[in-house]
């Protein structure tokens, strides 16, 4: 995953999140998922595995937007975006 920068008028920039090391355990715990059997408690351990690395994942991006909103809340009373930049914001969420 690349890191992303969002750039806020024409000095602060906001990088975004690196999750190398949980995106490459995520991988091997796919792999290893795929060559269980289904239905076996392996197979069951081995998905639940894959949820819980999705689940930190995903938790680690909300955090880091909650972080930047909460970034830009306390320097700014009044917040506009014009069409490109909320599409650049929206992307960086995706």
């Amino acid at each position: 995953m690349d890191t992303k920068l969002i750039k806020i008028g024409e000095v602060t920039k906001i990088l975004g999140i690196k999750p190398d090391t949980l995106l490459k355990k995520l991988k091997k715990s796919q792999q290893q998922l795929s060559q269980k059997q289904k239905g076996s408690n392996r197979s069951a351990r081995a998905k639940l595995k894959v949820a819980k690395l999705h689940f930190r994942i995903s938790n680690q991006h909300q955090a880091v937007l909650h972080e930047l909103s909460d970034h830009l809340s306390s320097l700014c009373h009044l917040i506009l975006l014009s069409e490109s930049e909320f599409i650049e914001l929206k992307n960086f969420q995706n």
